[in-house]
């Protein structure tokens, strides 16, 4: 007995090509279960257009399965979590130290110099001398003489003002065992490193803890600064820094080089749709492997993806 041939209807003497529709993709064809093409009544005709016929049902097919793809929300890339670290501990309190420390001393570059108070208190000079200042002529403008003076001459004070009002605040905290003053450089650096820490667990408060012991160092630090004095070093033992093999390497992520050469391509004139044809795949890959990271995949990974693209939908 002769095998079945694929694809392929046969009826009242007339041949057509025919492939199933895969259920998830049959709504776009009106619920219909399969696609066919008239081959014709010629039995050698039919057979020699068979492959070619069956080729651009597929294709039908595929950008069907393209067009749902592209319908549907993108899946949010996912990266896998991990458990903190000793490690973790001692990478969080430097790096929120070494931050704490560089956000204040860009603040202190960016403060009036005393030239600039200088002709601040110049200007406002000027602007007594030239009647600015008389209630009788001006009686609002008189509140605007001294203020861009006053905001100069008063920016490092009200600056070391807010930093010892932090500081009592932490101390204060540390104390208390109350961490709201650290919630958010808790959550930011757990959300960085992917840390799987939930708000108000023990690591969660193990973690805050210990950067409120570093920003009170570094709040003492910049303290010290104002004064002129800048030989001064933690004295919290949990504050050095760690060693250089123990930071644990920032994620690659896939869907950021994805975008990076896609740029490059379109200064070249290449993918001006923005990679859209191909973003999909992407997303596929990440969605497969479970995680978002470029450093963790593998060819294994890679190899399996491709064999579960190739499986037909049910």
């Amino acid at each position: 007995m002769a095998a079945k041939r694929r694809h392929w209807k046969e009826k009242d003497g007339r041949f057509w090509a025919r492939v199933s529709i895969p259920v998830a993709l049959r709504p776009v064809f009106d619920n219909k279960t399969q696609l066919t093409e008239p081959l014709g009544g010629d039995l050698r005709v039919a057979d020699r257009n068979h492959a070619a016929a069956v080729a651009r049902l597929q294709s039908q097919l595929e950008q069907a399965r393209r067009s749902v793809m592209a319908a549907q929300p993108p899946a949010e890339p996912t990266i896998s979590l991990r458990d903190v670290t000793a490690k973790d501990y001692d990478n969080a309190v430097w790096d929120h130290y070494t931050s704490v420390l560089e956000a204040a001393e860009s603040k202190r570059a960016a403060m009036p110099t005393p030239s600039e108070i200088a002709g601040a208190y110049e200007a406002a000079m000027r602007r007594i001398d030239a009647g600015d200042a008389d209630p009788q002529r001006h009686p609002v403008r008189m509140f605007n003489v001294y203020t861009d003076y006053e905001l100069k001459a008063g920016a490092r004070h009200f600056d070391e003002q807010i930093r010892r009002r932090r500081l009592a605040a932490l101390r204060s905290s540390l104390a208390s065992g109350d961490m709201r003053f650290i919630d958010s450089a808790t959550a930011a650096y757990v959300a960085e490193q992917h840390l799987a820490i939930n708000q108000g667990s023990s690591e969660w408060r193990e973690l805050a803890e210990r950067l409120i012991r570093a920003e009170i160092e570094a709040l003492e630090r910049t303290l010290e600064h104002d004064r002129g004095n800048f030989g001064g070093r933690p004295s919290d033992p949990i504050v050095r820094p760690p060693s250089e093999t123990s930071k644990p390497a920032k994620p690659v992520l896939l869907t950021d080089l994805f975008l990076e050469y896609i740029a490059d391509r379109q200064l070249i004139g290449k993918h001006r749709d923005g990679g859209a044809s191909w973003q999909h795949v992407v997303e596929s890959l990440v969605k497969f492997v479970g995680h978002n990271d470029a450093r963790r995949l593998t060819k294994r990974d890679l190899l399996d993806w491709r064999d579960s693209l190739n499986r037909p939908l049910k």
